[in-house]
C-alpha cells in the first residue's frame, strides 16, 4: 500500500501507461522480428528461447524502473529510489537486452557507415568505463541531480543517457556482434572488476557524509518520515551493494565457463597424446590402407 502522499498523484503519475504500450510495442515487433518475420533477414537462425526470455525481462525491467510508483519516488522522495532506478536501469536491464539481441538482427544496423565506428569506438573497454563514469558520476552531482529533479524533460533524459552509456558498458561482455566482438574471457573477469570501480567515488561521497546533499530528497523523505541523511546513506548502500553482487554473479558465471572451455581444450589435447603412447593405437588412416590390403 502506497503512503497517501503518494497515491493521491493518480493512476497515470504512478503506473504510466504510455511507458507500458512503448513496452508493449518493442515486445510484441520482437516477437515478430525473431519469429515470423525472420526469414526476411540474411542467414538469421532461430534465437534460443532463453535469449528471448532475456529480452522480454530486459522490457519489464524498464518498465519497473520507469513505468511503476518507483519513478515518483525516485523523482520526488528518496534518494534510495533513484538509486534503485540506477541498479536496474545500468545493471540488469543493459546486459539482458544484449543477450536477447540476435547477431543477425544487429549486424544489419553495423553496415552503415556513420553508426559502426561510432559503436566501435564507445564499446572500446577503456571509453565505455570512462564514458559511464562521467555520465554517472557527473549526474549524481547535487546541483546537477536538482536540476533533473526539477525539470523532469532532463530527469528522463538523465534515465535514458545512462541506459545508453550502461549498453556500451556491457558491449565487451556480452556483444551481439562478431563484427564489433566482446573480450576474451580472462581478459572480462579483469574488466567486470574495474565495473565495480566508476560506482565507488559516488558511493564514498554519498554514503559516508554527514548531511544530506540533495534539498528535493531532504523535504521528500521528511514527507515520508525518513531521515534525509538515512535515506541517502541507505541509497548510497543500496547502489554500491546492489551492484557488487551483479558484477559478483556475472564474474562467477564467465570465470566457469573459462575454466570449462579451459578444461575442453586440454582434453581435446590430452586424447591424442594418450592415444600416440599406446602401442596398439594406429592412425585411423592407417588403419584403412592396413585394411585394404586384405581385401
Amino acid at each position: 500500500m502506497l503512503p497517501p502522499v503518494i497515491a493521491k498523484a493518480g493512476f497515470f503519475s504512478l503506473w504510466h501507461p504510455e511507458v507500458m504500450l512503448l513496452v508493449i510495442i518493442i515486445g510484441v515487433a520482437y516477437r515478430e522480428v525473431v519469429g515470423p518475420l525472420r526469414t526476411r533477414f540474411y542467414n538469421a537462425s532461430a534465437v534460443p528461447i532463453r535469449r528471448q526470455l532475456a529480452m522480454y525481462c530486459s522490457l519489464f525491467t524498464l518498465y519497473l524502473a520507469i513505468g511503476t510508483p518507483l519513478q515518483i519516488l525516485a523523482d520526488q522522495f528518496l534518494l534510495t529510489a533513484h538509486m534503485i532506478q540506477f541498479v536496474l536501469l545500468a545493471m540488469v536491464l543493459p546486459p539482458l537486452f544484449l543477450i536477447g539481441l540476435p547477431e543477425w538482427l544487429v549486424e544489419p544496423m553495423l553496415r552503415l557507415s556513420y553508426l559502426k565506428p561510432i559503436i566501435k569506438f564507445l564499446t572500446k573497454p577503456g571509453v565505455a568505463l570512462i564514458t559511464f563514469t562521467v555520465v554517472f558520476s557527473i549526474f549524481q552531482l547535487p546541483n546537477l541531480l536538482e536540476a533533473t529533479l526539477k525539470y523532469n524533460g532532463l530527469y528522463i533524459v538523465d534515465e535514458y543517457l545512462m541506459m545508453l552509456a550502461s549498453i556500451f558498458l556491457w558491449w565487451p561482455v556480452y556483444s551481439p556482434s562478431k563484427s564489433i566482438p566482446g573480450i576474451v574471457r580472462p581478459l572480462t573477469l579483469l574488466y567486470l572488476f574495474a565495473m565495480s570501480l566508476p560506482t565507488l567515488l559516488t558511493f564514498a561521497f554519498i554514503t559516508l557524509a554527514d548531511r544530506a546533499f540533495y534539498s528535493t530528497y531532504i523535504a521528500g523523505s521528511h514527507a515520508l518520515g525518513i531521515s534525509a541523511l538515512t535515506d541517502q546513506q541507505v541509497g548510497g548502500a543500496v547502489m554500491k551493494v546492489s551492484t557488487m553482487v551483479i558484477l559478483l554473479v556475472v564474474f562467477i558465471k564467465e570465470f566457469y565457463l573459462w575454466v570449462q572451455a579451459e578444461r575442453a581444450k586440454e582434453a581435446a589435447i590430452s586424447i591424442p597424446n594418450k592415444q600416440a603412447r599406446n602401442p596398439n593405437y594406429r592412425p585411423p588412416h592407417l588403419t584403412m590402407i592396413k585394411g585394404n590390403k586384405h581385401d
